[in-house]
């Protein structure tokens, strides 16, 4: 299959990635001014909130696998695109909620869904790539899924600011919600893949092979998860505008 050829056969499995993407990213920058100073939490706290999501994506990474191994990729990423649009539906939640406290518990179970929702997007659309243009191509498909989600990340940040500025923390909920929703319709308009025959490892087996890499990935990522998470803070700490789009000042 030529490169052309294997890009048209991503590029709607791009589009979900993308989409489902602005779901992580638009809340990204001002989840920590939200629980610092509009809900009075420490720094500490609100960097929990916003990590929080990461940690559930890693627990069920594995089981995200599994059921990508029984169900199949389609219907994976079905199941986790509505979960981001529910967890958008926590934020907004959370906004009614009379007591601070019970407003964080709110919000903290729309990041463990969101958590969980990524993995299922995310592992259900690369599995899914990878049947749609064959094992050669993996590569092809890891790089133009990850393109599509820094993407997202890359715009969500300015555009999280930007409503957060314009209509506050519900706006940013809102839309949190409804991106998911622009990428379902996409999941239905192509074909599943059947699921790859194959032994499965142990979990422990593949965590065995692989554990080497994913320590120098995280360890290459942190500095990242640091500035993705506090850098807004800075920026409002200091009176500087425009922490979205303006990264560098820091």
């Amino acid at each position: 299959m030529s490169s052309s050829g294997v890009l048209l056969r991503l590029l709607p499995l791009v589009w979900i990635v993308f989409f489902s993407g602005l779901a992580i990213a638009v809340p990204l920058p001002v989840l920590a001014l939200h629980v610092h100073e509009g809900l009075g939490f420490s720094i500490a706290t609100a960097g929990l909130a916003v990590g929080i999501q990461s940690l559930a994506t890693l627990l069920t990474r594995q089981m995200a696998g599994s059921a990508v191994d029984r169900y199949g990729a389609k219907k994976t990423v079905v199941v986790g695109l509505p979960l981001a649009v529910l967890a958008g539906l926590f934020y907004l939640g959370s906004l009614g909620a009379a007591a601070p406290v019970v407003s964080l518990g709110i919000l903290t179970a729309g990041r463990l869904c969101l958590g969980l929702a990524e993995s299922l997007f995310l592992t259900g659309a690369m599995a899914w790539g990878i049947g749609r243009v064959g094992l050669a191509n993996t590569g092809r498909v890891m790089a133009w899924q990850g393109i599509a989600l820094y993407a997202a990340i890359g715009l969500g940040a300015p555009v999280g600011i930007a409503i957060n500025n314009a209509y506050g923390f519900a706006g940013v909920a809102a839309v949190a919600a409804t991106a998911p929703l622009v990428a379902i319709p996409m999941v239905f308009l192509i074909a599943g893949v059947p699921t790859m025959p194959g032994r499965r490892l142990g979990f422990h087996r593949v965590l065995g092979l692989i554990w080497r890499h994913g320590v120098a990935l995280a360890l290459a990522t942190a500095p990242f998860a640091v500035l993705a998470t506090f850098l807004a803070l800075v920026f409002a700490s200091r009176g500087w505008p425009n922490a979205g789009a303006d990264p560098m000042r820091a």
